[in-house]
C-alpha cells in the first residue's frame, strides 16, 4: 500500500516541451516557478527545448541562470512533443511528472488535487470540461479520440487532454516508441495493459493567447498511423 504523503512533501519535476515559444516562454516559467515556490518544498522545473529558430533556446538558457529550480536540455533538432517527454521522463529527478506547455493549457492548482491521490494511483490524468475552443478544433479532437479509442482498446474519456501526472518510476518502466503526439495514447495503453493504476479529473481548457499550435495539417493522419503502429508493438504486452 502507498504511504500518504503530505502535499507540501510531494517531489515534483515539471517537463516542459519546447519548440518556438519565444513569445510565451518566459512569462510562463515565471508563474509556474512562482506557483510551484508557494506550494511544494521539492520541485523542479525541466525545459526540454527542441531546435527552435524564434530564440526560445536563449530564453530557456537565460531561465536556467537566473531561475535555481529550472533545467535546460537542448535537443538540438525537433523530435516531436513524444521526443521531448521522453528526454523529460529519463532526465527528471523528482518523484512525480507533471507534464506542463508553454500555453499554460490549465489552470496549475489542479496539481493540488491531483497530488493526494498518488496515495492510491500511480497515475492522475484528466478530462476536459468547459472547452471553450471552436467548433472545428473540437471536432477534430472528438474524431481522434473515438479513432483512437478503438485502435488502441482503451477506456478513458479524453486520449490528449493536457493534464497528465506520472509516478517517475511508472513511466520508465514502459516501453514507449511514439516521439509525437501519440504518446498519449500509447501511455495509456501501455498502463491499461500492465494493470497500472491511474484516475481522471476534471479540468477546464485554457485557450492559447499567444503563440502558434505546433500541429499541422498532416498531423491526424500521421497519428492515426502511429497509433496503428503502437497497436501492433503492444500487442504482446502482458499484466504485471
Amino acid at each position: 500500500m502507498k504511504v500518504k504523503i503530505p502535499l507540501t512533501e510531494c517531489s515534483i519535476s515539471v517537463i516542459m516541451p519546447v519548440f518556438n515559444e519565444v513569445l510565451l516562454l518566459d512569462p510562463s516559467i515565471h508563474t509556474i516557478d512562482a506557483f510551484l515556490s508557494a506550494n511544494f518544498l521539492d520541485y523542479e522545473i525541466l525545459i526540454i527545448e527542441s531546435g527552435s529558430i524564434d530564440g526560445s533556446g536563449e530564453v530557456s538558457d537565460r531561465l536556467a541562470d537566473s531561475l535555481v529550480h529550472v533545467r535546460v536540455i537542448h535537443e538540438g533538432k525537433k523530435g516531436g512533443y513524444g521526443s521531448a517527454l521522453k528526454i523529460g521522463f529519463k532526465n527528471a529527478k523528482k518523484n512525480l511528472l507533471w507534464v506542463v506547455t508553454a500555453d499554460l493549457p490549465f489552470a496549475l492548482d489542479h496539481i493540488l488535487t491531483a497530488c493526494p491521490l498518488f496515495e492510491k494511483y500511480d497515475c492522475v490524468l484528466s478530462y476536459r470540461v468547459d472547452d471553450n475552443r471552436d467548433m472545428s478544433r473540437k471536432l477534430r479532437s472528438m474524431i481522434y479520440n473515438f479513432l483512437a479509442k478503438i485502435i488502441l482498446g482503451i477506456n478513458v474519456k479524453h486520449v490528449n487532454s493536457a493534464f497528465k501526472v506520472f509516478d517517475r518510476q511508472m513511466v520508465l518502466s514502459l516501453d514507449i516508441i511514439s516521439n509525437g503526439w501519440t504518446i498519449d495514447g500509447e501511455i495509456i495503453r501501455e498502463i491499461t495493459l500492465r494493470g497500472i493504476s491511474y484516475t481522471e479529473i476534471p479540468v477546464a481548457i485554457i485557450e492559447r493567447s499567444m503563440g502558434q499550435s505546433s500541429i499541422t495539417a498532416s498531423d491526424p493522419l500521421k497519428m492515426i498511423l502511429n497509433l496503428i503502429e503502437v497497436r501492433k508493438k503492444t500487442e504482446n504486452v502482458k499484466d504485471v
